[in-house]
């Protein structure tokens, strides 16, 4: 039989269809390896090649022919379990299933790599180069020995205490432990980047302040900051009133991630401040106004809290 019209693409067949058998039994239809397909020129015939499109090994592909060619016009799919070889590349994402994978071959859906990666622990270092850790709600300190002390140059020098971010990670607060308040203080805590020579260079937040008049663990909240793997630089300073105690790491339970140019002979350098006092917002870059110091004591606690 022969046809006016182009057949037009309509959608897949699967193999339980009515309209399969009715297809293949009242069309003289062959079925045949796509190589073994006869010539074209029998305009209005069928012909479905079962190895697949081109031979591609899919599922089986219905061809019409055009008078001088086969035109491929669909596939017949099995609605059963099917091996599908040979590579398949899709012109968009492909939907899968409404649930989880449980075996080790079955590939997984986004749903579920973001639920499983939002349960893994957050490895952060909250100090120059803390190599011991311990979980405290949101939050990754360092164990060993504390100490309650007030600030370098009395606090009105700015503090950058370094953090290794080691994946990528966003946080939305930064916290310091007042242990003794201060008359009226205000304390500004905040973000630098490193630079070139991997000390604090660009400012990358103001976090605000905290009320350190009172004591207690103090957050500055701030806008959510993704951070990608790096060291970066909590600071704080000393914005107005008397300087407070605050909750620092002993020297001896750090490893400084800044060694000085002879680490050999020189005792490593834990954390820089930089000269000056600071009234209002961060300075930006961190030496405007003031040169770094490197300092080798005990280390301010300064932490970051994730969301």
């Amino acid at each position: 039989m022969a046809f006016d019209e182009t057949p037009t693409y309509v959608g897949d067949i699967a193999a339980d269809d009515p309209i399969s058998a009715n297809l293949l039994n009242s069309l003289t239809v062959q079925r045949v390896a796509f190589a073994s397909m006869p010539a074209a020129g029998n305009t209005g015939a069928f012909c479905v090649a079962s190895n697949g499109k081109d031979g591609d090994s899919g599922p089986e592909a219905i061809y019409w022919d055009n008078g001088s060619a086969w035109v491929f016009v669909g596939r017949i799919f099995n609605d059963s379990a099917e091996t599908i070889t040979g590579v398949k590349t899709f012109g968009s994402i492909p939907l899968g299933p409404a649930s989880d994978p449980s075996t080790a071959n079955q590939l997984s859906r986004k749903s579920y790599v973001d639920a499983t990666a939002a349960t893994q622990a957050k490895p952060m270092f909250a100090g120059p180069g803390l190599s011991n850790t311990e979980a405290i709600g949101t939050l990754r300190v360092a164990t060993g020995t504390v100490t309650n002390a007030v600030l370098v140059g009395g606090g009105t020098s700015m503090h950058a205490i370094p953090v290794l971010v080691q994946q990528s990670d966003t946080f939305d607060g930064i916290k310091i432990n007042v242990t003794t308040l201060g008359a009226a203080a205000v304390v500004r805590l905040g973000i630098y980047d490193s630079g070139a020579d991997g000390r604090p260079a660009a400012l990358h937040i103001d976090a605000g302040t905290i009320d350190a008049s009172a004591t207690g663990v103090k957050t500055a909240s701030m806008a959510a900051q993704t951070l990608t793997p790096g060291i970066y630089w909590l600071v704080c300073v000393l914005n107005s009133g008397t300087m407070p105690q605050v909750r620092h790491h002993d020297f001896e339970s750090v490893v400084s991630i800044i060694p000085p140019a002879d680490i050999l002979t020189t005792t490593p350098v834990t954390f820089f401040t930089r000269s000056g006092a600071v009234a209002g917002a961060l300075p930006d870059p961190f030496t405007t106004g003031g040169a770094i110091v490197e300092q080798r004591g005990d280390v301010p606690a300064i932490v970051l809290e994730t969301q």
